[in-house]
């Protein structure tokens, strides 16, 4: 069995920074995919008439869906701090 909490390796001379690095590094790298997925997503919605691009932006989601991007964003943000405090989750949902 793993040990729950796992260190990240240290590879700059402040793991301060290290930690920084990572949760910057992780942060671009979910920007870039999310951002690539919309614009796929938009433009095709567009192009087959399903939505005005005007819909996009004026969006209010409804209560269930709201609470569903809640906890999403809790989750990323957990994710995110856990990078900041040098701690990695698995994929699994098991800290690593």
């Amino acid at each position: 069995m793993r040990d729950p909490l796992q260190f990240d390796q240290t590879f700059l001379d402040d793991p301060a920074v290290d930690r920084l690095l990572g949760a910057v590094m992780t942060l671009a790298a979910e920007l870039h995919v999310t951002r690539d997925h919309a614009r796929v997503l938009e433009k095709l919605l567009i192009d087959k008439g399903v939505l005005r691009a005007d819909e996009v932006v004026a969006f209010v989601p409804d209560a269930n869906t709201a609470a569903d991007w809640d906890a999403g964003r809790d989750a990323f943000i957990e994710s995110l701090m856990g990078a900041l405090q040098g701690i990695t989750r698995a994929r699994d949902g098991e800290r690593s």
